[in-house]
């Protein structure tokens, strides 16, 4: 089971998380209402590259009515891909994205912001996200509480949160919920609990795995 956190699972791990939150921050609901999207894809691959091209296919897109257009040209600003750092121009992209009902933006906005030192900022976005009912925000919103520091009561939400965000699925929601109570954040009585639950988190990453690793030898 310790090979569970060598690098190739790890990152394995985090594609699956990344995989899962793309399907559930309603990003494919918004592509499919793309007013081109292969023109949208063609650019996505380009920002990767750093090539300035990019920025003028998502500026266009956006002139067409491209929500998703706008969120990608809010990372480019951001993190300096194919065009020079904005930081307004990055906040005034990803608060439109948001104010048009991308909830993808959200999660990544709330990223930009908490890894820039906007961290409140980072969480409120969450906090509107999860009363909007995106259920991929319960997790991020519990990780952001838990990386600014918290209180045995911020730690009970924290809870609340990570066991909703498990119970439609995502892939981390239990482990980090285990790795809480082995810590001793919801107490020290809850040790064993945390403990049980970790053992299952990698019992079942083990044999997942397994199985993906089986369907590639068979084909």
């Amino acid at each position: 089971m310790g090979c569970i956190f060598c690098r190739e699972h790890r990152e394995q791990f985090w594609d699956d998380v990344d995989r899962w939150d793309r399907q559930h921050s309603r990003y494919w609901e918004f592509f499919d209402r793309e007013p081109d999207g292969d023109a949208l894809l063609d650019a996505n691959k380009k920002s990767w590259a750093g090539c300035e091209e990019a920025n003028r296919i998502y500026s266009k897109l956006i002139e067409q009515g491209s929500i998703l257009a706008l969120q990608h040209l809010a990372e480019c600003y951001a993190y300096g891909r194919g065009v020079g750092k904005d930081e307004n121009r990055a906040h005034e992209l990803f608060a439109s994205a948001i104010e048009r009902g991308s909830a993808s933006a959200s999660l990544e906005y709330s990223r930009y912001l908490f890894t820039t030192g906007y961290k409140q900022q980072a969480v409120r976005i969450l906090e509107d996200a999860v009363s909007d009912g995106l259920v991929v925000a319960n997790f991020w919103l519990a990780w952001r509480m838990h990386a600014l520091g918290t209180d045995r009561a911020g730690y009970e939400r924290i809870e609340l949160l990570l066991r909703e965000a498990s119970k439609e699925g995502h892939p981390a929601a239990a482990m980090y919920l285990s790795r809480f109570l082995v810590r001793g954040r919801m107490g020290l009585a809850r040790i064993p609990e945390g403990l049980k639950g970790l053992i299952h988190f990698l019992r079942d990453r083990l044999n997942q795995s397994t199985g993906n690793r089986s369907s590639e030898v068979a084909k």
